[in-house]
This record gives C-alpha cells, structure tokens and sequence, in this order.
C-alpha cells in the first residue's frame, strides 16, 4: 500500500543572512520555484503546501502556477520559531483541507536548489522500504572535520580537541554523517502529531556536496550561482 505523504516547503520571509533569498533570482527563476518543482516532477505527493509567512513569496509561487493557501500564523514566524511546531500546524491544516490523514511529511527546505526529484524520489523509496520513523538527508562528514582530527588552543599550544588523542590515520576514525539542511527530511506523521520531528528510529540517505547546498549566507549565494552555470539551469530543479 502506497504511503499518503505531504510535501511541505516551509518559507518565511524574514531571513537575515540572505534577504529575500527564497524569491531571488537562480538560473532564471525564483529559488523556491526550483523546490516546488522538484517536488512537482516527483510524483511522490499527494499534496504540496507552502508555509510562509511573506505575502511577496505568497504572490511569487501562485504568479508560477503553484498553491499557496494560507499565511503562516506570526507566532510562528518568528527568528527563534523552532521547525517541529511549523511543521505541525501545517500538517494539521493540510488534513482539515484534504478530508484525510497522511502518513507522513516530507520536509524540503527551499534554500537547496540542486535537490532534485530523482533526489526525493529515490529517498520515498528508502523511507517507504525501511521499518524506520524518520528518514534524514546527509553528506559524509570530511576527514578533517572528525573530531579526533580537531585541535584546541591550549595557551600557547594546540592539543587535541577529543581527549588530548590526535588521529594519525583516517582508519583509526570513524565515519560520521552531518545533516545537510535538510535537504530532505520525511518523518511519520504519528511522530510529528505527538510533538516531535525525529522519531526513534532514523535512516540515513547520503547526497553529494553539490546537491547538499543550504543557503544560508551571501557567500552560499555567490556559489550557488557560480555551479548553477557550471552545471546548467538545467540541472537547478
């Protein structure tokens, strides 16, 4: 049986770090255009909604063809406002709209343009596969970055971060995963409904660094136009 899943694109108008970056121009079409329709040209969905709080973003996704209800209520909108509430409200006003429950949310993040549907395809698959609560996008953490590599300054010396150990071989470390945004996120809709958005048991599907970009600053911008013409707008869905 086919799992009933809602696309979720949350969007709120107030980023600091890149002012409007979710309405910006990327190869040739607002950022959250690329989202909405990768989610699109998936298939995977049964419904596809946007939360935001930002009227210019609201006009923006229906000028393109797409829905977009309803605002974001204010006290969810907020610079400290955590993402589990967020995606509870819209979750809850999503069944109310479509007469049904769904199984579960997937969370795309508008600010990684290079996630694309075979991205989100592929990672449904794994999701609806696994006997998991959550299934999280993540890039494979570089080897200088693993703890036992990181070292401190200790007055006028550096000793090891990690128990004064320093790892002298990549094979003495283990493999570590970092969240890349999400780029993709889906967890069961019973998790999200008892007040949580990771549930016990979490699987991971591994993107590349490309496809793993989060905006998040004006120098993730500038890149993030340079590989768009590097790789073509094609690929920018």
């Amino acid at each position: 049986m086919s799992l009933k899943i809602l696309a979720l694109i949350p969007a709120r108008g107030g980023s600091k770090g890149v002012p409007r970056k979710n309405i910006r121009i990327l190869s040739g079409k607002p950022m959250i255009i690329h989202t909405l329709e990768a989610a699109s040209i998936s298939n995977c969905f049964q419904d596809i909604v946007i939360s935001t709080d930002s009227k210019d973003i609201q006009r923006t996704v229906i000028e393109y063809g797409f829905r977009c209800d309803e605002l974001r209520p204010a006290r969810l909108a907020q610079d400290d406002t955590p993402m589990q509430p967020v995606v509870h409200h819209a979750l809850m006003q999503a069944e109310k709209d479509q007469n049904w429950q769904f199984d579960a949310v997937c969370l795309l993040q508008p600010t990684s343009p290079f996630r694309n549907a075979e991205h989100i395809a592929k990672a449904i698959e794994v999701f609806t596969k696994k006997q998991c609560d959550t299934l999280v996008s993540v890039t494979k953490v570089p080897h200088r970055f693993i703890p036992s590599c990181l070292m401190v300054e200790d007055g006028d010396y550096l000793r090891g971060y990690q128990n004064n150990w320093i790892s002298t071989s990549r094979h003495e470390d283990p493999v570590l995963w970092a969240r890349n945004g999400p780029a993709i996120l889906i967890t069961r809709s019973d998790v999200i409904r008892k007040g949580s958005l990771y549930g016990k048991n979490i699987v991971k599907f591994e993107m590349d660094i490309v496809s793993s970009i989060d905006i998040d600053s004006e120098q993730d911008w500038s890149l993030t136009v340079l590989l768009a013409q590097v790789y073509g707008k094609n690929n920018v869905v």
